[in-house]
């Protein structure tokens, strides 16, 4: 073997700083290579024209930030309401949009007062109510009490027709003591009519009159028992008479009395009102809620001695406190950030003038997504307002790789202008494929069905494609003026990684094992077997309480509300087009086990329509309007004969019989009878016709009660109060029932169980909790479904970029041709591929075959392109499951995250891959340009860890664990691989840089005794000298 071929093995085998003399006849490496494919020839002369004409260049650059800006002040709305997020042309959200035409927003903010003392909790109430009722500028529909006693006029009205009719057949009977005949009434003939009446249902067997006979004999001898124990007192006295009412309806069981809004145990009180002034900023707060602040801080200072407490809390508090809580988080998270990201870039590029170049153009490009917005989409939301966040985390990393790549090739000797033209011409290629994959992983976003995320992946796509067009345009013509006066020994040297450098080239593949083997591993602990079969541990946690800052006082007093109150902030909302309807629901709604009461104005209406009950009611009133006054004095009433005749006969009758009441009645008359004939003559006489009188005034009273409750005009919703009105009963005739949980249903089981029952007594039931549980949904399905389509864009875009032309144009071909064949076959009825999802898995899975079979070694690199997002979001499930974190609304952003960053990194390696002839070792530059950007996403996002605020928490936590294995998939396992794979590879002008469309990387020259002065400085920015290798024949 010569020379030549011995040192081509140890070159391969050995010491990678001696792969092989360096060719004498090497050109001087230059900005761009004569062979170079359009792209990095359109990049470099593109750069190289900005850079000649700096300011020029950024005098168009901030006439078009100025113009952005413009726009975006003129233009640019915010809309703060969770309701923005949603699709309006979804189902669910129809029917919310139906309800709220009907009835307006009634997400009602909830005063709590507590206390020892229910006289003093309602007095703070009444102070409170006037205080807020007085501002209608700031709240509208107050309540917290309820006083009909505007209806207590009709009580007759409430009572069901069959009652009505037996009240006024017992009229009937009453008809000549109403008309005055009084002594028909009094206590003798009261009961010679009971012994009578006795006998005679007695005799004619009819047990249901025996029966209440014996109640009223109960009645009267408990009465007269009472009355003359303590003849006195004149609470003694109860009415011998039988309330004139069948059964169990009862007139005493209508409260209208005025009733205060406090649970059972009376310790706590509540005051509901809804705010006029709904908007809020994006602080959280809108001026009905400082108003309110303030109105209950200064009662409550007035009341603190009495031990009284007041709280807020309701749905438009609980979204203030996570809005207000999360904005101060950020604050403080954003100034922690920017001091770490200050920081990383200070050490990586030791010096802040190059950094700072790189927040300018970050600030560009951010500005023209800005007034890419506002033309486009025209508003930003509470979701949506993250875009600058994302930009901030991502956009920088294009500006680090180039900045990277610039002083590399500084250092290595060449002038300002080349070294930009050669920065873009070796890795412009690379950004706009980033640029592209992570746009394109955004932009699927926008086939999901959660609006919210929708606006979300377009804005930060379209920003992606921003910051990468000011890489080009903003960052070389900085350059160009801040280091025009710079030689390369004033430049700084940024940090070139030689430790991890040297591991990869010395052992490759064991690295890249030991790395795929960690990796691995921690994939595995994401799954636990359950019933055989792998199950992920990481679930995903809907609670939306779960998020808030622990220590909120809504939250905590929310939580008191329901244990100590059986009551929910969250309620489905019910709607009927009349009160049967109403009443059919509330029925049906009451039976299902997950639902622990509905609460509706029916109970302050009657049961019965005015149709039924009208005429009797007429008639009712009507005999009770001729009620004669009570006389001033009956006839005297014989003792002798009560006593020793009339009530010896009855209670002599009473005991004969076996009933219990016949049993009670007897023995409470041996009482009286026992203490009556105790008594002088002259005091039974006085006492019992005091009886008398007082037992006929109780008739009367009944009477003149019956009388007072008999109005005959229909009861009308328009007479109850309000505030308890308008919650219940729309102006265009809905009737509305409020479905409270037994449960907490903040808990997707708990959430889903309750909109499942529902559901199935009212399909088209809406409210609070069914649209937290469909916008949950949503946005789970969205995120799964954008990362998914994701995923297939940016394969099919790093197959693009990958495969050769004639695979690369059967492969985007072949699923058209499938696919279209697949929708012709089935249009005889509906099929799987009708699903986008499994549409887009299908294409992709016909590409990649095609790819396989016409040009598996690129399908082979586009592969390995893939790995850090894919391998690295296993590791970071992994993780996720070994410390307890679950998924949720806030952190599920990661996703697209994590794709676009980890494609990134992939192609950024396999590029450089590309790039080179022979044995591959990744660039100095490159190794440092991946850690900046990881390390300044890291600080940024890693900064939410202090925030109190779970959600942030949870999102700083999951987005610092993905980004730490995406790293370390590409750094160790992908770069190992990649080092393996060049060391058994032939030189082959197939696959040379050129015919890939990237220029020749050149070292430079060197004496043929061995490497010249610069050869250890080239090596150390990972160039491999194609030249110098000589291949085995």
């Amino acid at each position: 073997m010569d020379d030549a071929n011995r040192q081509s093995k140890h070159s391969v085998a050995g010491d990678p700083l001696r792969y092989a003399a360096v060719d004498r006849k090497s050109p001087p490496p230059s900005s761009e290579s004569p062979r170079a494919g359009f792209v990095p020839r359109a990049l470099s002369a593109l750069v190289g024209v900005v850079a000649s004409y700096p300011r020029v260049t950024l005098f168009l650059a901030a006439a078009i930030v100025v113009a952005a800006a413009g726009i975006t002040a003129t233009g640019l709305k915010f809309k703060t309401s969770r309701a923005d997020l949603i699709d309006p042309t979804a189902d669910f959200h129809q029917r919310w949009t139906h309800y709220v035409e009907r009835f307006g927003d009634q997400n009602d903010i909830v005063v709590v007062v507590e206390g020892n003392r229910p006289a003093a909790i309602r007095s703070v109430l009444d102070e409170l109510g006037g205080r807020i009722e007085a501002d209608d500028r700031h709240f509208r529909n107050t309540l917290y009490r309820i006083d009909p006693s505007s209806l207590r006029s009709k009580g007759l009205q409430y009572l069901s027709p069959h009652s009505l009719e037996g009240l006024a057949s017992q009229l009937e009977v009453y008809s000549p003591v109403l008309e005055g005949n009084w002594k028909r009434a009094g206590l003798q003939l009261y009961i010679q009519n009971l012994s009578h009446f006795l006998r005679k249902a007695d005799r004619a067997g009819r047990t249901e009159d025996v029966q209440n006979l014996l109640g009223q004999c109960q009645l009267l001898a408990n009465s007269l028992d009472l009355f003359f124990r303590d003849p006195g007192d004149p609470s003694s006295f109860v009415s011998p008479w039988p309330q004139l009412v069948d059964g169990g309806e009862r007139l005493a069981g209508l409260d209208l009395s005025v009733r205060y809004l406090m649970n059972r145990k009376e310790t706590m009180g509540f005051l509901i009102t809804m705010p006029t002034i709904v908007n809020q900023d994006f602080s959280g707060s809108s001026a009905s809620i400082r108003r309110l602040r303030q109105i209950v801080d200064a009662v409550g200072r007035e009341h603190e001695s009495a031990g009284i407490r007041i709280g807020l809390t309701g749905i438009p508090i609980l979204e203030s406190d996570e809005m207000s809580r999360s904005q101060r988080d950020m604050s403080w998270a954003t100034l922690l950030s920017f001091a770490g990201v200050a920081a990383i870039l200070l050490i990586g590029f030791r010096g802040l003038r190059h950094p700072m170049l790189a927040m300018l153009m970050l600030l560009a490009g951010i500005a023209w997504t800005i007034g890419f917005t506002t033309l486009a989409i025209g508003h930003l939301t509470i979701l949506t307002i993250s875009f600058a966040a994302l930009l901030a985390g991502l956009g920088i990393d294009f500006a680090i790789h180039f900045l990277s790549r610039y002083l590399a090739l500084r250092h290595e000797g060449k002038d300002l202008i080349n070294a930009l033209r050669g920065t873009a011409g070796t890795i412009g290629t690379g950004i706009l494929t980033c640029a592209a994959t992570t746009a394109l992983a955004f932009g699927a976003a926008s086939f999901t069905s959660f609006l919210g995320v929708a606006e979300l992946g377009v804005i930060s796509g379209a920003g992606i494609v921003c910051c990468a067009l000011a890489v080009f345009f903003v960052l070389p013509p900085l350059i160009a003026l801040a280091d025009r006066k710079r030689t390369a020994t004033n430049l700084p040297r940024p940090l070139q990684a030689r430790a991890l450098r040297w591991v990869t080239r010395e052992v490759p593949w064991p690295l890249a094992l030991a790395g795929l083997c960690v990796a691995i591993g921690c994939l595995g602990a994401a799954f636990e077997w359950t019933g055989g079969r792998p199950k992920l541990r990481v679930r995903y946690d809907g609670n939306l309480l779960h998020m808030q800052a622990r220590g909120v006082e809504s939250v905590e007093l929310q939580d008191r509300l329901f244990r100590e109150s059986d009551s929910s902030l969250l309620y489905a909302v019910s709607l009927a087009s009349n009160p049967a309807e109403a009443r059919r629901l509330q029925e049906r709604l009451a039976a299902l086990p997950s639902v622990g009461k509905v609460e509706d104005i029916l109970d302050f209406l009657p049961a019965y329509p005015a149709s039924e009950t009208q005429l009797l009611v007429q008639a009712i009133h009507a005999r009770l309007s001729r009620l004669a006054p009570l006389p001033a004095q009956l006839a005297n009433v014989n003792p002798g004969d009560i006593g020793d005749q009339q009530l010896e006969t009855l209670h002599t009758a009473l005991s004969s019989r076996s009933e219990p009441a016949a049993k009670q009645a007897a023995a409470s008359l041996d009482r009286f009878l026992d203490t009556f004939a105790a008594l002088p003559v002259q005091q039974q006489s006085l006492l019992i016709n005091g009886y008398q009188q007082a037992m006929l005034r109780a008739l009367h009273g009944q009477f003149a009660h019956l009388l007072a409750i008999s109005n005959p005009v229909p009861v009308s919703a328009d007479e109850l109060p309000a505030g308890l009105r308008s919650r219940f009963l729309s102006p265009q005739g809905d009737w509305l029932l409020r479905v409270f949980p037994r449960e907490q249903v903040w808990d997707e089981t708990a959430l889903a169980t309750f909109v499942e029952e529902v559901r199935s007594v009212d399909a088209e039931a809406t409210g609070t909790p069914l649209q937290n549980y469909e916008a949950a949904v949503q946005i789970r399905d969205s995120y799964l479904h954008a990362g998914i389509y994701a995923f297939v864009v940016v394969f099919g875009a790093l197959l693009v970029d990958f495969l050769r032309p004639v695979p690369r144009l059967l492969a985007l071909a072949s699923p058209l041709l499938v696919m279209g064949f697949a929708f012709w076959i089935r249009r005889s009825g509906p099929s799987v591929l009708d699903q986008p999802v499994v549409a887009a898995g299908m294409a992709l899975a016909v590409a990649v075959a095609v790819s396989a079979v016409f040009d598996f070694r690129n399908l082979s690199l586009a592969c390995l392109a893939l790995l850090p997002p894919v391998l690295g979001g296993g590791m970071l499930l992994g993780l996720m499951a070994l410390l307890r974190v679950d998924f949720n609304p806030a952190n599920m952003i990661v996703l697209p995250l994590i794709l676009g960053i980890g494609v990134d990194y992939g192609v950024v390696l396999v590029h450089e891959y590309r790039a080179s002839d022979g044995p591959f070792c990744v660039a100095g530059s490159t190794v440092n340009a991946l850690l900046l950007t990881s390390t300044t996403t890291m600080a940024g996002f890693g900064s939410m860890l202090i925030a109190a605020h779970q959600g942030l928490v949870s999102l700083g936590l999951v987005l610092l664990l993905g980004i730490v294995c995406v790293l370390f998939v590409a750094l160790v396992p992908v770069s190992a691989l990649l080092t393996g794979i060049s060391l058994t590879r032939r030189t082959d002008s197939r696959e040379s840089p050129a015919r890939i469309g990237l220029p020749s990387p050149r070292p430079p020259s060197a004496s043929a005794a061995g490497p010249g002065p610069h050869f250890r400085d080239w090596v150390d920015a990972g160039t491999v000298p194609p030249a110098a290798i000589v291949t085995e024949r």
